[in-house]
């Protein structure tokens, strides 16, 4: 299952990734993720495996890193980037540990050279570094300085920038040094070059070979490792490496008594990445960036000694219930104790318990956006202030669920945006999120529970949080396992109109959609910024120049009912034309689909919505006097052969004429679907807009 590498003794393995909450999305992404580590195993690993990249080429074969020239400023140079707002031309890393005062420490320095296209491109003549901190160790930046490059009357002129830097506070734990560079305009190529030192060995700087809206001409990663020290490494690269190479340290910045430390480097290069796309209905993107990650798994330190740095989740378990703001405020409900414990008698309802327990702590606690892994306050101080991370909000939530009688306990996840969890990497740092798993006598293995969002029914998870599984982490090594993070709600929309067309050329209509599900949940949370109104335009999609009025919002108490959006719709005829000969009625205009969120003809990625989509259409047309049917739209019905995607349209006239019927349904019952099924979901969604664009006609007699 893999080559040994000396002298790190590890074994390349390929791991099975992104577990999504069925069955399918785990064979989905074993499947597309081509991920290897490096494992530290005492037998060879059988994880499925996946095919290797193309052969890198000979280090020889591929150029090194030219000067800034007239070259780069050539109106042909970057003809086939013309979408972009700035190209990549070199972006090179080097990490390597040198002596210090106590010892040695580790030091990464960075050059990357951009050439600026546009106008929003000119973010990038700020460089921003960001420096972590933490009990009393912190990474330092010892060299941050950039250049600009431009033409000017045919002469290349140079402007350097090597003072000015900034730091801004982000968070409890990290800063951000910025500099910004003069004299950069359109057209300008600008490097910026920055050297960091840090004793935080455990993980050493993840290297990304993409990025979000920037091609990439180069893209090159150095590590060097000494013999003492044992990492593994995931690589997950989605294009072939130019070079991929292994051999001896050549650095002589580490030494021990006074001797040159032998060691092994690793060089990664890739060469004309494009731009990475964040297309519609994809988590996060940094999983699908070609990038390479390291975690420190053993050192024998001259002086320490050898030490495993290797964890397993029992382990990383009990590190995470021993932590002051995770265990360390589980089990305390503070002033909610009360409340919750009287529910114990009140509500001998298991579930209904369970459900006032949810609703006690959205009411003495608000969620302020923060996603975190750790609370940052304890529990008397949270229900002071009121409002919290979601932490802070769903640890309470566990710790009210027990003190009602409920067995509950914690689960640990990563948000969508935040990426996918590693199962067999135990490391706490992947996870940014809490939830409740409360045992429910009608829900086996646990109802997974979440307090943070106001307008979410009981059962419902917040969207950014479907996405693969969490870790139970219980204080029983029995109960601590994987758990399916999804959900059996839908986006589920139904709209219905009466449309009716006139003589004058002019078209009414009354409107009304009702939002279920994650619909309804999005619906009540837009509710809370937007009039009636908008709402209405936003979901009925209302023809240009159609008048829209008598909007409505109907936004049920009861968060398993329906929100409902209506209005009234007018289409003036022109003014002083002739009665038309000719009239037409489409569905786009009147709540259906006026676009196809999926526009490029392929992709290399799964589509992971979350959760499923149950959409349908049905209106009545009504057929003016003086006017018969002249053209009907035909009907049509798709399907994907394990009919997890279907399309439907259906256009009906009344056995008297008088009037037509439009139906319309697009059902997607599964939460994801593989760059295989992706052109038979690009083709229907495309049938199904093509229809609603699809005109019925009506004929003056």
């Amino acid at each position: 299952s893999g080559a040994t590498i000396c002298p790190f003794m590890l074994h390349f393995s390929t791991l099975l990734m992104a577990r999504f909450p069925h069955a399918f999305r785990s064979l989905l992404c074993a499947t597309l993720r081509f991920s290897l580590f490096l494992l530290t195993l005492a037998a060879p690993a059988a994880w499925a495996q996946t095919p290797t990249p193309a052969d890198p080429k000979p280090a020889a074969t591929v150029p090194e890193i030219r000067p800034v020239s007239a070259d780069d400023f050539a109106p042909t140079a970057f003809a086939a980037d013309t979408g972009a707002a700035a190209v990549v031309l070199s972006d090179r890393g080097h990490v390597f540990f040198e002596n210090n005062s106590a010892g040695f420490r580790m030091r990464f320095n960075r050059v990357r050279r951009v050439k600026i296209l546009r106008e929003d491109g000119l973010e990038e003549a700020t460089g921003k570094v960001r420096l972590y901190h933490r009990d009393g160790g912190r990474e330092e930046i010892v060299s941050l300085k950039g250049a600009a490059w431009n033409m000017d009357g045919g002469k290349l002129q140079k402007t350097e920038t090597k003072s000015g830097a900034t730091t801004v506070h982000l968070s409890e734990h990290l800063d951000e040094r910025r500099l910004t560079l003069t004299g950069v305009r359109v057209g300008a190529v600008v490097e910026i070059s920055y050297s960091v030192i840090s004793d935080f060995f455990f993980t050493l700087p993840t290297w990304y070979f993409e990025e979000e809206d920037r091609p990439v001409r180069r893209s090159e990663m150095v590590v060097e490792i000494p013999d003492f020290m044992d990492y593994g490494f995931e690589r997950t690269a989605y294009r072939p490496f130019a070079v991929e190479e292994h051999k001896p340290m050549s650095s002589n910045a580490l030494r021990v008594d006074g001797m040159p430390v032998k060691g092994n480097a690793v060089r990664w290069v890739m060469l004309d990445a494009p731009a990475f796309r964040d297309e519609p209905f994809l988590s996060a993107a940094t999983d699908w960036i070609s990038h390479v990650s390291f975690q420190l798994r053993a050192a024998n330190m001259p002086g320490v000694g050898y030490r495993t740095y290797t964890t397993t989740w029992p382990k990383a378990n009990a590190e995470l219930l021993l932590h002051p703001r995770f265990g360390g405020v589980l089990g305390d409900a503070g002033a909610l104790t009360k409340t919750a414990k009287a529910l114990r008698t009140s509500e001998p309802d298991v579930t209904a318990r369970a459900r006032k327990v949810v609703a006690l702590v959205r009411e003495s606690v608000a969620w302020n956006g923060i996603e975190s892994l750790y609370a940052t306050s304890d529990v008397g101080d949270l229900l002071r202030q009121r409002k919290g991370n979601s932490a802070d909000v769903n640890l309470l939530l566990v710790s009210a669920l027990r003190t009602a009688g409920i067995p509950a306990e914690a689960v640990a996840l990563s948000t969508r945006e935040h990426g996918t969890v590693i199962e067999e990497m135990p490391l706490l740092n992947r996870f940014n999120y809490v939830l409740a798993l409360a045992e429910l006598p009608d829900a086996p293995g646990g109802q997974l529970l979440d307090a943070t969002a106001p307008y979410a029914a009981f059962e419902m998870l917040p969207e950014g949080c479907l996405n693969t599984r969490g870790r139970v982490m219980a204080s029983d090594e029995a109960r601590q396992r994987w758990v399916d993070v999804g959900s059996k709600l839908q986006y589920a929309t139904f709209t219905t109109g009466v449309i009716t067309p006139d003589a004058t050329g002019g078209t009414k209509a009354a409107l009304r959609t009702a939002l279920s599900g994650y619909a309804g949940q999005r619906a009540r949370t837009r509710a809370d910024g937007q009039t009636p109104e908008q709402l209405a335009t936003h979901y009925l999609t209302p023809a240009p120049g159609a008048r829209l009025t008598n909007a409505k919002l109907t936004r049920p108490t009861d968060l398993t009912a329906a929100v409902i959006v209506e209005a009234e719709l007018t289409e003036a005829p022109e003014a002083g034309a002739a009665p038309p000969k000719l009239l037409f009625v489409s569905a786009k205009d009147f709540g259906g689909y006026t676009e196809n969120p999926f526009r490029t003809p392929e992709r290399r990625f799964p589509v992971d919505l979350g959760a499923g989509y149950n959409e349908s259409l049905m209106l009545e047309v009504t057929v003016p006097e003086g006017y018969e049917i002249e053209t009907v739209p035909s009907s049509m019905s798709q399907r994907s052969p394990d009919s997890h995607i279907r399309a439907q349209f259906r256009c009906t006239p009344a056995p008297d004429g008088r009037s037509v019927q439009i139906q319309s349904a697009l059902l997607l019952s599964r939460p994801a679907f593989s760059p295989a099924e992706y052109p038979a979901l690009r083709q229907m969604y495309a049938a199904i807009v093509a229809k609603h664009a699809e005109p019925l006609v009506l004929k003056k007699k």
